[in-house]
């Protein structure tokens, strides 16, 4: 057989095979964590279109003549419909009235807070 005049040494060392399988360990983590830190740049460092732009976008290859009828009219309604979800959405809730202010068409004087004595 081939491997009966391979030499064997007994005594190898622990040190001589751990240490290079924790370099290889290392590298490996090592390049893993490189790759997570660019993909993560990227994705942060890619602007978003708003709504508004892709909007605008569509609009123009539909006058440049790249885009349907159909197809414009379709786009439209989508995006339509999630420009007025984020308007909702970033609107902020209507004041609670204040009671102790009459409301716009009561006299003054007469507001429930008003009672007579």
């Amino acid at each position: 057989m081939w491997l009966a005049n391979v030499p064997v040494n007994p005594r190898i060392e622990f040190g001589e095979i751990l240490l290079p399988a924790l370099l290889l360990v290392g590298a490996i983590l090592l390049a893993a964590l490189i790759l997570v830190l660019i993909k993560r740049w990227n994705t942060e460092s890619t602007p978003r279109d708003t709504a508004h732009d892709q909007l605008a976008l569509f609009r123009d290859m539909f006058q440049h003549g790249e885009m349907s009828k159909e197809e414009y009219q379709r786009v439209h309604s989508l995006l339509a419909t999630k420009i007025r979800a984020e308007e909702a959405a970033a609107a902020p809730p209507p004041a609670a009235p204040d009671p102790t202010k009459p409301a716009p068409n009561e006299p003054p004087g007469t507001s429930p807070g008003d009672a007579p004595k």
